[in-house]
């Protein structure tokens, strides 16, 4: 009976008619928000022995090459053992790879090639990279190892938590492998190179 009479009390009413309102609300941007979030997640993970789609081939990046920006696709890299480096320029064990990977790449030359693959989430951005390879070009043997900047897209195809990150691509376009920096050597390079 207290409640029937509580419900009658208009400043129940109007606590009750807020309350609704509110949830009603919250409701209909949880929905909004999910929708606009399935469409930047309808981007699916991929795994070792996944073909690439074509769109990975084809989605332009913001490419810095240590001295420009450009936006680019990754065409260019097709037919060719692609290594796809997750880094940032925070990372010390990133960062004490990079020798090695330019190295790798000018010992494999025409055969297999590196990117950089920087992400959002690591907080770097053109200037800080810049900057970083100003300060730090002693690292790059070629100075040609270029740097994907601002990246979300490869990140929601190759998911990852700790850096340094590795996604190598086979010639034919195929997930070979995801690695740590232990495997980025020139034996692992030659046993992929040679199953073509």
């Amino acid at each position: 009976m207290l409640l029937i009479q509580n419900l009658m009390k208009p400043k129940f009413r109007s606590n009750q008619i807020k309350t609704c309102t509110i949830i009603i609300f919250l409701c209909c941007s949880m929905t909004f928000t999910s929708k606009a979030q399935s469409s930047i997640d309808s981007i699916p993970s991929l795994r070792v022995g996944d073909q690439l789609p074509e769109y990975f081939w084809k989605t332009k990046h913001q490419l810095y090459n240590g001295q420009d920006l450009t936006n680019q696709d990754l065409s260019g890299y097709k037919g060719t053992l692609l290594i796809l480096d997750f880094w940032a320029t925070w990372c010390g064990s990133c960062v004490s790879n990079l020798p090695k990977l330019s190295k790798l790449q000018l010992d494999f030359t025409g055969k297999m090639k590196v990117i950089l693959v920087n992400c959002n989430n690591t907080r770097d951005n053109e200037k800080k990279i810049s900057n970083f390879y100003l300060k730090r070009n002693d690292l790059l043997l070629v100075p040609q190892l270029p740097t994907v900047i601002n990246d979300n897209r490869l990140l929601q195809m190759f998911p990852h938590r700790i850096i340094p990150h590795y996604v190598w691509i086979d010639a034919n376009g195929t997930v070979a492998a995801i690695t740590n920096s232990q495997y980025i050597n020139a034996y692992q390079i030659e046993q992929l190179l040679s199953v073509r």
